[in-house]
């Protein structure tokens, strides 16, 4: 039992590491990519339990927006399972269509994590 919990700690805390590795990348690699993170870096958090990241603060891409107060993803980084993306508090996309249309009080989905990485969050790299 103890040699069990030791090897989940440690896988757990080499999750979050490589996580927040791969967060701050994105949060760096933004400008470049004409996206703008309105919020602060998050962190990983939640040990013992799944892997969750709570994001604030909204995401621009051009002139579309992602508008919401909280977001949070939830879920072990597995190739092939799935991390839940709930928006607790309610998502609304502006910039490109009115956001009073376009809200939901809630909204929660479930991504499979791909066997194979893109390069980057970009369209082409996506696609390929």
């Amino acid at each position: 039992m103890t040699l069990t919990i030791l090897v989940y700690t440690v896988l757990w805390f080499y999750a979050a590491s490589v996580l927040n590795r791969e967060i701050e990348s994105v949060f760096a690699g933004a400008k470049e990519n004409d996206i703008v993170f309105n919020g602060e870096i998050p962190r990983v958090k939640n040990y013992p339990f799944p892997p969750e990241i709570q994001y604030t603060g909204g995401i621009e891409m051009g002139d579309a927006k992602l508008i919401f107060p909280v977001m949070v993803l939830k879920g072990y980084p597995i190739a092939g399972t799935g991390i839940d993306m709930i928006f607790p508090q309610g998502v609304s996309i502006g910039g490109i269509v009115d956001p009073k249309i376009w809200t939901a009080d809630y909204f929660s989905t479930n991504i499979i994590i791909p066997k194979k990485f893109p390069r980057s969050v970009m369209e082409d790299d996506i696609a390929t």
